[in-house]
């Protein structure tokens, strides 16, 4: 799904949200993805600025279909963009989702992260992908089309 900019208004995105992810509306976590990506369009320059943080408010169900995305830049400076991106779909006048966005500029640095080491497991690839029982009540549902399940 590809977010395309609307050249008639300043700020308006438009997408159409395939139904391979519903659950029982689109899921969640795909619609926010949109939005982000229509806010990330929106910077001056994408390609200095990575994505730090998104919130969400989700206010009403998304189907599947095509949606509206209006990306307001509310802080720009060098250090930091501010973003909010309202989504609704074609035809409704109220957003069924609002996402607040900071982004800030790729830093060469590493990390430095201390922990446990991960445990070693089979690569995936390796692993043949299992069925889900008969029973398994997700099975029915579109999104289980888009993804497999393999149990390391």
């Amino acid at each position: 799904m590809r977010v395309e900019r609307d050249p008639t208004i300043p700020g308006r995105y438009r997408c159409d949200v395939t139904d391979a992810w519903n659950i029982l509306y689109a899921f969640g976590g795909l619609t926010m993805s949109i939005a982000v990506n229509a806010a990330r369009a929106e910077l001056r320059d994408p390609e200095t600025f990575r994505p730090i943080s998104a919130s969400t408010t989700f206010l009403q169900p998304v189907s599947a279909g095509p949606v509206v995305l209006d990306v307001q830049t509310l802080r720009a400076s060098r250090g930091a963009h501010q973003m909010s991106v309202d989504l609704r779909p074609e035809g409704q006048p109220e957003p069924a989702m609002r996402v607040a966005c900071l982004f800030a500029p790729r830093r060469d640095e590493g990390v430095d992260v201390q922990g446990d080491d991960a445990p070693e497991v089979a690569d995936p690839l390796d692993i043949v992908p299992a069925e889900p029982p008969p029973d398994f009540p997700a099975a029915k549902l579109p999104y289980s089309r888009s993804v497999e399940i393999r149990t390391a």
